[in-house]
């Protein structure tokens, strides 16, 4: 650690009220985010029921329709009981689910993102 000594710049500038003016650090150019404003909620709910509904059992297919309750009839997240997260768990990780279901429901999370109570859905396993 003592063999690289690192030199502190000193200001020898003094500015108008006495003190010593420090050197400007260089800005980097703003870049501005991605933003999506527009979702097409109804046709990523359609993409996702055909994408998977075969592949569903009795309960998946429960939750699909619970779904429909909260993306096309604007119901709100309260609609989806606690297994929601267990359906989810299911599209993004079996494999033999087709990974157009994935971005349908990436699509639909990002939908509800802008609504006020997706904290609903973070908060499901909380129990």
């Amino acid at each position: 650690m003592a063999a690289t000594e690192e030199l502190i710049e000193i200001p020898t500038e003094i500015g108008d009220g006495g003190e010593p003016l420090l050197p400007k650090k260089e800005k980097k150019p703003h870049e501005k985010g991605i933003t999506f404003r527009e979702f097409d909620h109804v046709k990523d709910f359609e993409d996702l029921v055909r994408t998977i509904v075969t592949l569903c059992d009795g309960d998946e297919q429960e939750r699909l329709r619970e779904m429909e309750d909260w993306i096309i009839k604007n119901e709100g997240t309260w609609v989806l009981p606690e297994g929601f997260n267990t359906f989810l768990g299911s599209v993004f990780h079996k494999p033999d689910w087709p990974s157009a279901g994935r971005i349908a429901m990436v699509r639909l999370l990002s939908y509800g993102a802008e609504q006020d109570d997706i904290v609903y859905i973070l908060h499901m396993d909380r129990k």
